[in-house]
Order: C-alpha cells, then structure tokens, then sequence
C-alpha cells in the first residue's frame, strides 16, 4: 500500500490552471507526471475515497477524541494528494483528448480541465467490486466531460456571407438616396430602387444586430450623464423606497406579534406553517394539530376566535380582549 510520506512529494508543482501565457503543450510537461501502473491507481483510488470519507466524518461529527480526528485529517490531506498526483498522472492522455477536440470552440488548457474534473467525477462513481480497470472507466468519464462542455458552450449564430452582401449592397443604396434626397428614404422609395420587396429587405437589415453597452451614454446633458443600463427595468432588485416600505413592514408586524398571547402566537404558527395563504386551513384541523402534537386541549369556539383576534391584531396593531368575530345570521 502506498503510504502518505510518499504522496507528499508531488503537491510542490504548479497548477495547471497558472497558464502564464505559454502555449498548451508546454504548461502540461510542466504540469504532467508519469503514468502509474493499474496497481498502484488503484491504491491511489483507495487513498482518495478513504480521505472524502474522512472529510465527511469530521463535518458531521464536531466533537472527538483528538487522536482520532488527527488520524481523520491525515487522511483526508493524503486524499487530496492522491486526486492530485492522479490527475496529474493522466496529463498528456487528458492533452491527446483536448487535441483532438479544440477546433470546436474550447482551448486545449479549457478541455484538459474539464477532463480533470471528470477524473474527480469517475473516482467518486468508481466500483471496487465490478473489477473494471481505474484507466478504462476514467477514460469514459474525462471523455463524457469534455463532449458536455463543447455542448453547453453557447454558439454564435452568424449571417451568411450572401445575407452580409446584400446588406452591405441595401446600406449603400440607402447612404445615396439620404444624399440626393436630403433626408432619410422611406421603405417604399428603397424598395422602388432596388427593386426588392419591402419585407425582403427589412430581414435583410435585420439579420445583423450590433450589440450595445450598457455604459452608452443616452440623452443629452452636462451634469447627470444617463447610461443606458438606468432605463432598463429591474424586476428583481427592489428600489429604494419600496425596500425601505418593506423592511418598515416587517418591523412593524414584529412589534405587533409581541401584543399576542402564547396561545395566539401557536395558532398563528400552525396556521401559516400549514398553508402560506392563512386562509384554507380549517379551525377543526388547527384544533386537532394542537391536541396531537403541541398537546393543548381547545375547544372549536375558543381556536376560532383566538385565530381571528390575534389576525385582527396583526392588521390593526391594536388589541381588544373582547373582541369576537362577526356573527352570521342566515335568512329563513
């Protein structure tokens, strides 16, 4: 078995990610170590998996003896070791599959880390048990994660080169009709020109769209230049004043939760803990989740006008101990 002083000799080399501007080929001879036998990857398999395990035990369990959390850490410090000389291990296979994939979009340095993740990926999905060589199922996983990537990249979708033309070609007619007309043509006098189809040429215009910054300025003024990012709406953050109106809201109903009794206080929590809304939780269901699981024993009548006077209060903030909800009188 291999031993954790032996790990430590490798963690001293640079990270693949600390390009520095060299080419692919030479930050992986920097970055990449021999290829290990299949023994000694699977020894290396077993010191990972040992140190997540370690790691998980340490978070889920704050208190132990200090002799066994110093045992769990080694562990996990030699498990970090071994995915790092593992993956280092698989250097130049990861750059041999990179090659092969970086005319679709995505540098060499982009693929080789993303197949060093799927190495990560595969030892966590590895079966001792099913016999199957560590490189052969790495292989699938370092493959499957560079594919994902170069399929999830977005793609720049471009105009043809005919569509480009016969643009530039509208765009030049419309710079002479502006000149000899001395104002901006209309879409009919364009299309009398080129004699073209006014829907033709208004998707010929638009095939192309430059993109626009957010920081151009619009409008007109010295002092308080606008951008054009102030005039898009946000739907999400909320402005000043209504974030203000809010956080008063909310202290506000904090202040009138402390007038409510215990009892009040329970109803309401089993109220709008059952159903946000507060209103289609019926009060014989409150009656029967007090009387099972908080063990109160209330009668209907008493749950239903504790309901409705601890809701009056949190409308009104004020508090009247008589208080009892409108009675209904139904018409013979």
């Amino acid at each position: 078995m291999l031993q954790v002083e032996s790990l430590s000799g490798y963690t001293e080399l640079g990270d693949i990610s600390n390009d520095n501007g060299e080419n692919a080929r030479a930050v992986i001879r920097q970055w990449a170590l021999p290829k290990f036998s299949p023994k000694v990857q699977l020894e290396l398999v077993t010191v990972i998996k040992r140190g997540w395990q370690s790691a998980e035990i340490l978070e889920n369990f704050d208190t132990m003896p200090p002799l066994d959390r110093s045992e769990l850490e080694t562990n996990e410090i030699a498990g970090k070791d071994a995915l790092d000389i593992l993956t280092r291990s698989y250097g130049w296979y990861l750059y041999k599959l990179a090659n092969q994939r970086a005319h679709r979009g995505l540098g060499i340095i982009e693929l080789v880390n993303e197949g060093a993740e799927g190495i990560e990926h595969g030892v966590r999905k590895f079966n001792f048990e099913k016999k199957t060589a560590v490189s052969t199922y790495l292989h699938l996983w370092m493959v499957q994660r560079m594919n994902r990537a170069l399929q999830e990249q977005p793609h720049t979708i471009s105009a043809t080169p005919y569509m480009q033309e016969v643009r530039a070609g509208i765009l030049k007619q419309i710079n002479i009709l502006t000149q000899r007309l001395g104002r901006h043509p209309e879409m009919s006098e364009i299309s009398k020109e080129l004699d073209m189809d006014e829907d033709e040429i208004f998707s010929f215009l638009h095939c192309v769209r430059q993109p626009l910054s957010f920081e151009l300025p619009v409008g007109s003024g010295d002092n308080d230049v606008l951008v054009l990012g102030d005039t898009i709406q946000d739907d999400v953050t909320l402005n000043p004043e209504e974030a203000l109106m809010e956080h008063e809201s909310i202290n506000e109903i904090k202040k009138r939760w402390g007038l409510l009794t215990e009892r009040e206080q329970l109803i309401l929590a089993i109220c709008f803990a059952s159903d946000p809304a507060g209103e289609n939780l019926s009060v014989r269901k409150i009656e029967n989740v007090l009387a099972t699981q908080k063990n109160v024993s209330m009668s209907h009548s008493q749950v239903n006008i504790d309901k409705e006077r601890a809701l009056y209060i949190l409308r009104t903030g004020e508090r009247y101990p008589k208080f009892r909800p409108p009675r209904i009188t139904v018409p013979k």
